[in-house]
């Protein structure tokens, strides 16, 4: 079929053919380039926000920590008289906004040999700061993890977030040191001195994280348990281990290298929305915890998606344009093309002084319709001679005719022979000529 079509069909097609593949080689090209650079820019943004964030956090917390530490230090050598404790806490508190409470609480009858417990509390309430006493029946602190932790580690420790009720009564966690006393050459453990951090100004800091128009941030324990996350109902309540669905597993592998204080980059499904897109994650170095960002994928590639589409319809205007372009010069190719066609089909109709369209230029269409006028012309000019050649044959042969009528005339065409001679016999053969060439 192809070769059956006319020249500026197939050049026209040849043409655009080419130009089509070119061109979408170009944007896929383009497209694969532009996407693998807008993920190493945005990798390379991930880190910078999520680090900033952890950096802050820390910020926050590092001093907090050195206030429970230095607490410690003074603790084993300070005075420890009731009041004295009380200014210290309530200082701690007042000069540290981001700290809700402190307390100092004492081994069983350390403090007073008649007392089991002894925990001066000092905590916020609204626009003042109070203080009670915390250990009874109902609470004993020597079992809570803020004390028990640091008692057995013998070190300073960051508990999980949890819901103290009794003291602060509301969702903290507590930096918690214990400090020691010496009694001669005995050196022991006295208690401990902590400091607690209410979640809601970190959940402030975690869900202030804008990362386009859906991305967000989230943070979990040491253990994987959600401290924050856009999804209230995960927090405290859910871990990256048990959450099922289709993102189970690779929440499960999220999750043993954020507890694991990793650092890395991975494709990441969001588990609530399903969308599709990348995670961040990065250790807060002060608690052991682990801060992630999401970056949805399709937010993400929206300036290279709308950018390949206004390419594609640019590309597409241009070929349609091309092919108008391509169209009317094979048009101004083909056009003395087909008169030529048609002279010289008129002309082997034996129309030989049909004139010819003029050559309007030098190329090879021009060549062409030059050697077709001369063939033309060589045509005539044959035909001219050929009629004066058959003419001058037919009168010599027409001569030749009459003469050989003559001839024959002459001749007898019965021999009845003498009767007196009736053996006689004769044969004989007369063959005029019909063509004479020379002299006779």
């Amino acid at each position: 079929m192809f070769r059956n079509r006319g020249i500026a069909f197939k050049i026209g097609f040849s043409v655009l053919t080419g130009v089509v593949w070119i061109f979408f080689l170009a944007v896929a090209a383009n497209y694969w380039f532009s996407r693998r650079m807008i993920l190493t820019n945005l990798e390379r943004s991930a880190e910078t926000m999520t680090r900033s964030i952890v950096e802050h956090i820390d910020a926050i917390l590092a001093p907090i920590q050195k206030l429970t530490e230095s607490s410690a230090v003074w603790l084993e050598h300070g005075e420890l008289s009731e009041s004295v404790l009380s200014s210290v806490l309530q200082d701690s508190v007042r000069n540290n906004a981001e700290i809700y409470g402190c307390a100092i609480a004492f081994e069983p009858y350390a403090y007073d040999p008649n007392r089991l417990y002894f925990s001066p509390y000092v905590c916020r309430d609204q626009d003042r700061l109070k203080r009670i006493m915390i250990g009874a029946a109902e609470y004993h602190y020597f079992y809570a993890d803020w004390y028990a932790l640091p008692r057995e580690l013998r070190k300073t420790i960051w508990t999980d977030p949890y819901f103290d009720e009794g003291a602060g009564n509301i969702l903290m966690t507590t930096c918690a040191t214990p400090f020691y006393r010496s009694d001669g050459e005995i050196r022991s453990m006295k208690g401990v001195v902590t400091a607690d951090i209410s979640l809601d100004w970190l959940q402030h800091i975690v869900q202030e994280i804008r990362v386009l128009k859906s991305g967000y941030g989230f943070l979990v324990t040491r253990n994987g348990v959600f401290v924050t996350h856009p999804h209230q109902d995960w927090v405290m309540n859910e871990t990256l281990f048990s959450i099922e669905g289709p993102s189970g597993q690779v929440l499960k592998e999220v999750g043993n290298h954020m507890i694991a204080g990793k650092t890395g980059w991975m494709p990441f499904e969001d588990p609530v929305t399903g969308a599709e897109g990348f995670l961040y994650y990065a250790p807060v170095q002060t608690t052991g915890w682990s801060l992630g960002v999401f970056f949805p994928g399709q937010e993400a590639m929206a300036d290279i998606t709308r950018l390949n589409a206004i390419v594609l319809f640019l590309g597409l205007t241009g070929l349609i344009f091309l092919g108008g372009v391509v169209w009317m010069i094979a048009g101004s190719i083909t056009r003395p093309l087909r008169r030529l066609t048609e002279a010289v089909r008129t002309i082997s109709t034996g129309n030989l002084d049909l004139p010819l369209p003029e050559p309007s230029s030098r190329d090879e269409v021009g060549v062409l319709s030059e050697s077709v006028s001369r063939m033309q012309s060589s045509l005539k000019e044959y035909i001219h001679h050929l009629t004066e050649t058959t003419a001058a044959k037919e009168r010599i042969e027409s001569e030749l005719h009459i003469a050989r009528d003559i001839q024959m005339g002459i001749l007898p065409k019965s021999f009845p022979g003498p009767p007196e001679c009736p053996r006689f016999c004769l044969y004989a053969a007369l063959m005029p000529a019909k063509e004479v060439g020379g002299d006779l």
